[in-house]
Parts: structure tokens; sequence; C-alpha cells
């Protein structure tokens, strides 16, 4: 947005907010510049400010005479911050992450009882929870159960965060439903991001929990790009290595829970696979998470 008006103008209005033009110092460079080449202020960032409550709209000479406060897009809540439509590619990507991560998962829940001996590495690839994790860590070497864990980690993570960072307040709707933690933190209207101290939380959330839906919070909050990559390789990194460590700290634990789900498989596989059926019908119906997601995009400005 680049503006030339007098200071104070009001360009936007939405409801009980307004976009202002800030008023700002002339520099000694910019008043020595011959008339027609002077600098534009450019004012990409800025955001709607929120009138105080019970504040009477000001006058037009009250908007060109009085210096107004600007805030920019970071510290601007969540809904306020400009958000432009989603690209088009947005949406079929998160449905196509978010399809393939429950495909995995439960190809994985149905065959974990058989593979967490026979193929660890091809389980922690399917499904890299905490259960699949300590009990195929001893089994494997550390790169490859750090490299292969890692990236099976991460790729899912920029989807979930692209459809936050576009959708916004809605998405965090969509993952909150039937969630009592998620609707803690978002709020029921999906606006509780917009609290200072809620936004901080995604820190470290984000490093003691890194997964696809705080990828989303995280998106949806704003956090810069780089920031959210660095504490969530980390958080992931420190996961692994923790997982690791509790394996071979309890290895002879380890063993022999792995032995007793070696001896029991049938009964636990059919019991698994009963499980994951379950779940695809909750996850397959009308209202759930799969078709909501489908429809984010559904009277989107």
């Amino acid at each position: 947005l680049r503006w030339c008006g007098e200071p104070g103008a009001v360009l936007a209005r939405r409801g009980d907010a307004e976009l202002v033009l800030p008023q700002f110092k002339e520099s000694e460079t910019q008043r020595a510049e011959p008339s027609g080449r002077r600098n534009v202020q450019t004012f990409a960032d800025t955001a709607l400010v929120p009138r105080p409550a019970g504040h009477p709209p000001r006058t037009a000479k009250a908007e060109t005479s009085r210096s107004l406060t600007r805030v920019t897009t970071a510290d601007a809540p969540v809904d306020l911050a400009p958000r432009r439509k989603p690209p088009i590619w947005v949406l079929p990507t998160g449905l196509i992450t978010f399809t393939a991560v429950l495909v995995c998962g439960w190809v994985a829940n149905s065959v974990w009882a058989n593979w967490q001996d026979t193929h660890p590495l091809a389980l922690i690839v399917l499904s890299p929870i905490n259960r699949h994790l300590i009990l195929t860590a001893n089994q494997l070497g550390l790169g490859e159960f750090l490299g292969f864990g890692l990236v099976r980690h991460l790729i899912p993570d920029p989807a979930f965060y692209a459809v936050g960072y576009w959708f916004g307040a809605r998405a965090l709707l969509w993952i909150s439903e039937g969630n009592a933690f998620a609707t803690r933190l978002v709020g029921e209207d999906g606006r509780g991001l917009e609290n200072p101290s809620h936004r901080r939380f995604l820190y470290p959330l984000a490093f003691i929990m890194p997964n696809n839906w705080v990828s989303l919070f995280c998106g949806a909050a704003r956090i810069p790009l780089h920031m959210f990559i660095t504490v969530n390789v980390l958080g992931t990194l420190t996961r692994l290595m923790l997982c690791r460590w509790v394996a071979s700290a309890f290895a002879d634990q380890v063993e022999s829970l792995s032995n007793w789900i070696s001896d029991y498989q049938l009964p636990i596989t059919i019991i698994s696979i009963i499980g994951v059926l379950i779940a695809m019908t909750v996850q397959l119906r009308p209202q759930g998470a799969l078709r909501q997601m489908s429809r984010l995009d559904d009277d989107t400005p």
C-alpha cells in the first residue's frame, strides 16, 4: 500500500475498526528534494486499529488533524492481520497431506504388532508415534533412526502451517473441534490466539509437542516461518533423542514387551484392525475432520 495523502486520513473501515495513515516527520533529505521526487512512505504492514468501546466515530476534521495509533501485522490480533485470498494450491495440498497422514497411520496401526519386529524402519516411516519409536529404537542405527524419523516428522508440517497461515480462525475452529486442549488454546470462536499470552505459549508448545496440529496453530498465529522451522526441527530432534534414550535406558523391559507383542501378535492385530476401522468411520463421516477440512474455503472472500 502506497499513500500520498494527509497523515491521519482514514484509508478503510471495517465495523468498529479503522485503517489509518499515521503521521510521520519529514526528514531533511526529503525536505530538500525537488517537488515531484519526494519519497513516498510505504505502509505495507499497516493493520486495522480498533476504536475503543464507547468512543464515538471521529469527524473528518478530527481524522486529518489527530495523530492516530499504528500497529504492525506482527502485533495485530490474528483476525485483524490482513489476509488475502488463499492461493489455489493451499487447500488441495493440505487435503492431500492430511489424507496421506491418515492412510499411513491406518496402515501402521494395523500391522504394527508384526512390523515392530520385522520392519522397524518402515514402521516409523509410516507412523513415527512414540510407541513405534521406542519399540524400534534399539533395532535401528542412530543415523537411520534420527534421519528417517526427522524427515518423516517434518514432511507434513509445512502444509499444515500454510493452511493455518491462510485460513486463520476458520482453520483453528476446524482443528479444535472435539479437542478440549485445542479449544482452550484457540477459544470457542477460534479467536483465542488474539491473546498475546496464548501466542507466546506456541513457541514452547512447538518445541515440546512438534506435530501437525501445532504447526497449524503456528501458521494461524503468523509465527515467523524461520522461527517456526527452527523450533520445529529442534523440538523434533529432542523428541527423537528422548525416545531413543528411554529405549536404551529400559532396554530389557522394551525387549520383553516386544517379545510379548510378537507372541500375541494375532489377537493384537485383530484388535488393532478393529480400532482402525472405527477411526476410519469417524474420520470419513460427513462431519468428520477430512470432510470439514475440504470445506474450509467455503465463502472465503
